[in-house]
Order: structure tokens, then C-alpha cells, then sequence
């Protein structure tokens, strides 16, 4: 009856005005807990309080019992009446019954970070990572130099590629510590829906959800995939384009290739130092014989400079529309362009190249 009446009631934080130190009451201001300690902390879900004395800490519960003594270096709450405790520079986790289930024995732990919807708990030890479980089993050996949150199932972990401490190689494990990616990219970059890119040294390339390199690691840049699921990339020095099943839609054959744009199927190349246009299929439109060409295709008709002369070409069938007679052009707009002719004039033709004045 008498405990049923604590836990009706309201336990109250005070402070001995005499001696400074702090106590608990009830709130019918009858005292539960002489004044004992420096400080006494809000209590955490109304049971459990830290104390504090000669700056250390420890842990009461609201009927005033001492759960933990007054001699650990910090302390972090947790649900479930788990308790992280440092003692002479290390971490580990005591019960609400004050039974040691976690050995203080980590540099460090990190409840927060991976695996805890398993009940794991990721720590360091000798400046190694690895996962314990809450029964204090080591789960996943303490092996890693890093170790960081990649997906639900998933866990992104590095070891250093040499003894100094430099040239950390990444991987994926599971929950059970099962190596899913191996431990060998210089760079993993997170999944972008069903794949991620990767790097080796100065190559990199994709990998699936397996594991598995769905575009092989050997291309010195790759944009990265829009909606419509192409990239521009580069190999030996040349440009093309991938699918995201690792086809090279366009082999890596020129010196320049335009972004890919969503939508777009014919792109601007230049090979040898001349210019022509590719479209996605790899098919060579406009053959790479001109010195120049337009940036933008207006009703049709596209111009090229060929020989220090413009003319007009058909953008479908790359054929010479209107003859390379002029010192420059502009793009057609309602069916007009305007150029410059050999005397230096300016005027307008038609898609026939007829001047038609202005």
C-alpha cells in the first residue's frame, strides 16, 4: 500500500538549504531520499534520474533507490532501463537490475548508428568497429576501420588500404556480418534507386543490390543516370553514352559528346577536331567532316561550316540542303534564316536557300 501511494504521487527534485545537497520528496513534501548528492538531474519518462557527486555520475529510480553508484564517468538512458556507462575511459552497458550486460571494456559506442532496429550496437575498440548485440555478443567482428549507416539491410564498412591509416577501401555487410559488396572501392556512393556508383583508383562504374558491377569499373567518368536512363561517360580519353544495364548505346569514340538531355536522341560530337551529330543508336546522322555545326535544330534544318563556308543540312538524313555559300548563318525561324553573303551583306533565304529579303 505504501509503494502503491509513491507511485500515485509526484516525486520532487529538492534542495537542502544548509548543505547545498539534493534529495527527493514526495509531493505531499513527505522526503523519500535524504539529500546525498551534488545535483540530481530531471528524472527520464518519470523513473530514472542521473546524480551527481564530486563529478561523477549514477542513477536513482523515482522511489529514491540507487540503481547505479555515483562513480561513473558519464551516463546515457536508454528505453527499456538499459544504461551506457563510461568508467575509466570506457563504454559499456549496465541494466536496470544493475547487471553488467555490455562489458566496459569499448572506446566508444554507438547506439544510434547501425543495426539498432536488430538490437545491435555498433562500438569501437582499439580504434576498430564492429556490432555487439544488448547480451553483449559480438555479432559482427571488430574488424573495420569505419562503419557507417547504408540501408536498413545494409552497412557500409571501410578498411585502410595500407598500415598508415590511408587508402580506405569500401564494402557492403549484412546484418550477420556477410560480406554483400566486397571491401575493395576506393569510392561507394549510396544506391540511386537500384544502383550505386563505385570507384577504383580513378575508374569507376556501377554495382546492383547483389553486389554485382552492372557497369564494370573501368570508365574515367560517368554523369550520373537522369529519368531517362542514360550517362554520358568517358573510356581511354573518349566520350559515349550508357544504359543503366551497362550498354554502351554509344561507343566511346569522340572527343566531345553533349550532355544528355531527357527527351533528346540526336547529339552533338566532334572527333579529330571536326563536328558532326550521333544519334542514340550510335548512328553517325551527320557525317564528322564539318568544322562547325549549330548547337540548336530549327524546323528541320541544321547549320554547318564546312570549308570556312555555311550552308544548311537535313537534320534526319544529314544531307546538304542548302549549299555552303555563306560567311555565316542563323537557325530558321518561321521558315527564314537569316546570313551573310560573300559581299558581306546581310539578308534571308528560305528552306529553298532563295533570299527572300526580310
Amino acid at each position: 500500500m505504501f509503494a502503491l501511494n509513491i507511485y500515485a504521487q509526484k516525486t520532487i527534485i529538492f534542495q537542502d538549504p544548509t548543505t547545498g545537497l539534493s534529495g527527493l520528496k514526495l509531493s505531499t513534501g513527505a522526503v523519500i531520499m535524504q539529500p546525498a548528492y551534488d545535483e540530481i538531474w530531471d528524472f527520464r519518462n518519470d523513473i530514472y534520474a542521473q546524480t551527481k557527486l564530486n563529478g561523477l555520475t549514477g542513477i536513482i529510480n523515482n522511489l529514491g533507490k540507487e540503481i547505479l553508484p555515483t562513480k561513473y564517468e558519464h551516463i546515457s538512458i536508454y528505453a527499456g532501463g538499459f544504461f551506457e556507462v563510461k568508467l575509466n575511459g570506457k563504454y559499456g552497458f549496465i541494466n536496470k537490475d544493475g547487471v553488467t550486460v555490455v562489458p566496459i571494456i569499448y572506446d566508444k559506442t554507438l547506439v544510434t548508428n547501425v543495426f539498432t532496429k536488430e538490437g545491435f550496437i555498433t562500438v569501437v575498440k582499439d580504434n576498430k568497429y564492429g556490432c555487439i548485440n544488448k547480451a553483449g555478443e559480438v555479432v559482427i567482428p571488430i574488424i573495420y576501420d569505419e562503419m557507417t549507416f547504408y540501408t536498413k539491410e545494409l552497412t557500409k564498412v571501410g578498411i585502410y588500404d595500407n598500415p598508415k591509416g590511408y587508402g580506405m577501401k569500401y564494402g557492403l555487410i549484412d546484418n550477420t556480418g556477410k560480406v554483400i559488396v566486397p571491401i575493395k572501392y576506393s569510392v561507394l556512393e549510396s544506391y540511386n534507386e537500384d544502383l550505386a556508383k563505385v570507384k577504383i583508383d580513378d575508374k569507376v562504374g556501377y554495382i546492383n543490390k547483389m553486389g554485382a558491377e552492372v557497369i564494370t569499373v573501368k570508365y574515367s567518368f560517368i554523369q550520373y543516370f537522369n529519368r531517362d536512363m542514360f550517362a554520358n561517360m568517358k573510356l581511354n580519353g573518349k566520350m559515349g553514352l550508357l544504359n543503366r544495364e551497362g550498354k554502351e548505346v554509344i561507343p566511346a569514340l569522340y572527343d566531345n559528346l553533349s550532355d544528355y538531355k531527357v527527351g533528346v536522341r540526336n547529339f552533338y560530337a566532334e572527333r579529330n577536331g571536326l563536328k558532326g551529330m550521333v544519334n542514340i543508336q550510335g548512328v553517325e546522322i551527320i557525317p564528322f567532316i564539318y568544322n562547325d555545326i549549330q548547337s540548336e535544330v530549327k524546323e528541320g534544318l541544321i547549320g554547318a561550316e564546312l570549308k570556312d563556308k555555311w550552308g544548311f543540312l537535313d537534320i534526319l538524313t544529314g544531307k546538304t540542303v542548302i549549299p555552303f555559300k555563306f560567311l555565316r548563318v542563323e537557325r530558321f525561324y518561321e521558315g527564314k534564316a537569316k546570313v551573310r553573303l560573300e559581299n558581306g551583306d546581310d539578308t534571308y533565304i528560305n528552306k529553298l536557300g532563295e533570299v527572300v529579303g526580310e
